[in-house]
């Protein structure tokens, strides 16, 4: 019996393994393509359940600030049955409410879309004014945020702030909110 000859044996080990590596290969490029898709796919669920929550919350505050405009509009008009017709106030007052019913009409058709497109289109048209916007928008929210939840627990605590029908509200202001103003109040509401 002759030995197996240690060269042949060298060569078909380095042949068995040169194989192992191209299927692992093989195996790596199907695994990899297999993650990309899933991946893929996570990614295009991730988006739309990101945007179709972009679009509920944009929703929400349209419907917010469309609630507030009727709201006003209302106040409005009914200020203005307050005064004769033939005066200057009503048709202010009449064009403040009809501006702020169309305000509120365009915020309940819009979607997050139309908002991008018209924002990106202000900002290229104005960029000054909107950086000047972004800006205010910008030191507002910080202003917020720095004032926190104890902002509410502090007013409410304020001593100097009258309470309602407190001798140091205003009739109008106590008129407004429903509260009754006393006899003894500094501001005395002239209805002339």
């Amino acid at each position: 019996m002759t030995d197996p000859d240690p060269k042949h044996e060298a060569r078909q080990t380095a042949r068995t393994v040169a194989e192992e590596a191209r299927r692992a290969e093989s195996e790596a490029e199907t695994l990899a393509k297999r993650a990309r898709a899933g991946a893929g796919r996570r990614f295009d669920q991730a988006r739309q359940y990101a945007q179709h929550e972009a679009n509920a919350r944009v929703s929400e505050a349209t419907d917010g600030a469309a609630r507030e405009a009727e709201r006003a509009a209302r106040a409005a008009s009914d200020a203005a049955a307050d005064y004769p017709s033939d005066r200057l106030e009503v048709r202010a007052l009449e064009g403040v409410s009809r501006l702020l019913e169309d305000t509120a009409s365009s915020l309940r058709s819009t979607d997050l879309d139309t908002v991008s497109r018209e924002l990106t289109r202000f900002a290229r048209r104005n960029p000054v004014s909107f950086m000047a916007g972004a800006a205010a928008v910008g030191f507002a929210a910080a202003r917020l945020l720095r004032a926190g939840p104890e902002f509410g627990e502090r007013f409410e605590e304020d001593e100097d702030f009258p309470e309602p029908g407190s001798a140091g509200m205003s009739a109008d202001y106590a008129e407004a909110t429903g509260a009754e103003a006393r006899a003894s109040s500094p501001v005395e509401r002239d209805d002339g």
